[in-house]
């Protein structure tokens, strides 16, 4: 969403409806940039010298003997593939057509190649900003660094599962080859797959930009424009809840999961992933999994709802045959880092027995019911995860919850129809099961008495004194999980009496971690450098030991 402004004056005394129209404004369909578009057509088309001084530059890079010439020969055929990649797009949208009007041919795609015949438009990596991630990260080599875009209405992206929001972006090396017959052949690999290509004897690694993709999905998607929605509108923003892959299941990289907090998307791991992303082990033993969700419901709902999703990726990576699952690696943020500690905690009865005395089969429920009910009171600990990093968790709660402007915010949340219509139908037919109606809120007790419950919103859930806080803190974590700490005190150095502006250390701190360090900063963990060269540790501990 583009330049919405908040108006909560308005927002007091407005419906859900006009609620919904003023925060969904802006949010349509993404655009191509001009930059995406072809560069326009020189006046006077000519294509035969790019395509000889690539040839040239090829002879040299293919002869072992010549390495002293490498490096001049690798720019010079960087330029004329750039120069002839131009051409080739000024050609026409159809690119076998277009290859062979400028006399070229598409290798017929091989494994670890992009067929750009299935993606929307693919572009000059270059053409990008990626100023929001920090330090562009780029591998030197030969060849043309290309990123792709598959928007949600292709093909391609409606085959994939667990595909981003709105799109799919693809990061490619384009390669001119002079060594399968007399035409020139355009190959596109993803480096993901392979960062080397072969020309003639030698081996030579391929030219990437580490970045531009990253930047393009963000410019391009619609999560980092969803935050406030996430909260007052968490309704309207299921379509977007899940896990998401980045790139297709890979059998052999280790699964890195990434889950955001309250009032945020997953963009707030924008400049972690592009700094991670620029380690070679990282890059190539993990693929980077993404959880999004609506954040104004309550953490317990949220956390059960996680590993729904979970455990639904663990099914479809198993199918695809990813060998490592077990050493699946959780970073989580603020509220994220809740449902996840939650999530890998063992609850026995202990939950359900503090909310409800009467045995799970003497309740007047459905089989839906039973089993919702089951995920939160009486969940399993989520399997696989063997290192879980949490970024400024409020473990205990955040006292912001009580503070007047965040009442003032949760009332303006619509929380969807489970919460409002379907969980208190079934509390009022169960009100006998229940322990006590005063475990809630003043307020929410005698609107239960009369039998108009509200539950908490996402916001009120995290007040300390909630009954989960009491509960959940206590609960064992499943066996062989190692949990790690990152803290912010805003640079004081006053850590144990330490907050990050939001979450006090009282809150963030888990005696038993593997691991905890206090950085300089604020609430904003995952941007701080000292925490993303943490994670970065904590990730390459996990390889030496596995």
């Amino acid at each position: 969403m583009r330049g919405f402004r908040l108006l909560p004056v308005r927002f007091r005394t407005a419906g859900p409806g006009v609620l919904a129209a003023v925060l969904l404004a802006g949010c349509g369909a993404p655009t191509v940039a001009p930059y995406m578009r072809p560069p326009a057509a020189p006046g006077d088309h000519r294509i035969e010298a790019p395509l000889a001084a690539a040839g040239s530059a090829w002879k040299i890079l293919a002869d072992p003997g010549r390495d002293a010439d490498w490096p001049a020969a690798g720019e010079a055929y960087n330029e004329a593939v750039a120069a002839a990649f131009d051409d080739l797009r000024r050609a026409g949208s159809d690119w076998k057509k277009a290859a062979a009007t400028t006399g070229t041919r598409l290798a017929d795609p091989g494994p670890g190649d992009l067929d750009p015949a299935l993606l929307g438009v693919v572009f000059p990596a270059s053409k990008v900003d990626t100023r929001r991630l920090g330090e562009r990260q780029l591998a030197s080599g030969i060849g043309l660094p290309l990123v792709g875009w598959i928007e949600d209405e292709l093909p391609l992206y409606d085959r994939a599962r667990f595909p981003p929001p709105a799109g799919i972006t693809a990061t490619a090396t384009a390669i001119l080859r002079f060594d399968r017959g007399p035409t020139p052949v355009w190959q596109f690999r993803q480096p993901f797959n392979s960062e080397l290509i072969r020309v003639g004897g030698v081996h030579h690694p391929l030219r990437s930009d580490w970045s531009a993709a990253h930047a393009l999905y963000w410019e391009m998607s619609r999560l980092d424009r969803t935050t406030i929605q996430n909260v007052l509108l968490p309704q309207r923003l299921q379509r977007i809840e899940g896990i998401f892959f980045t790139r297709p299941p890979d059998p052999d990289r280790i699964p890195l999961v990434l889950v955001h907090g309250l009032k945020s998307s997953p963009d707030v791991f924008d400049r972690m992933i592009n700094e991670l992303i620029a380690d070679g082990d990282i890059r190539s033993r993990y693929q980077l999994w993404v959880y999004s969700y609506p954040t104004g419901v309550p953490w317990g709902l949220a956390a059960a709802r996680f590993r729904e999703s979970f455990r639904a990726a663990l099914a479809y990576a198993r199918e695809e045959g990813c060998r490592h699952l077990d050493k699946t690696v959780v970073v989580a943020h603020s509220k994220g880092a809740l449902i996840t500690q939650a999530s890998l905690r063992d609850p026995g009865d202990a939950v359900y027995s503090t909310f409800i005395k009467k045995p799970m089969d003497q309740l007047d429920v459905t089989p839906k019911e039973r089993e919702l009910l089951r995920e939160v009171f009486l969940w399993e600990p989520l399997p696989c995860v063997r290192r879980a990093v949490f970024l400024a968790a409020p473990h205990r709660g955040s006292p912001l919850a009580e503070h007047s402007l965040a009442m003032l915010a949760s009332r303006l949340i619509r929380l969807p129809k489970l919460l409002t219509v379907e969980i208190p139908d079934l509390l009022v037919r169960n009100a006998a099961a229940l322990t006590d109606p005063d475990l809630v809120s003043a307020e929410e007790s005698l609107r239960f008495r009369g039998r108009n419950i509200r539950l908490p919103t996402g916001i009120e859930a995290l007040q300390p004194g909630r009954p989960l806080f009491q509960i959940v803190p206590n609960l064992p974590f499943r066996k062989g999980v190692h949990l790690h700490s990152v803290i912010g005190d805003r640079g004081r150095s006053d850590t144990p009496d330490s907050s990050d502006g939001v979450v006090p250390y009282w809150s963030s701190h888990l005696d038993g971690v593997d691991s905890e360090l206090i950085v300089p900063s604020d609430h904003n963990v995952p941007k701080c450098p000292e925490a993303i060269q943490e994670v970065k540790r904590i990730l390459l501990l996990n390889l030496r030991e596995n």
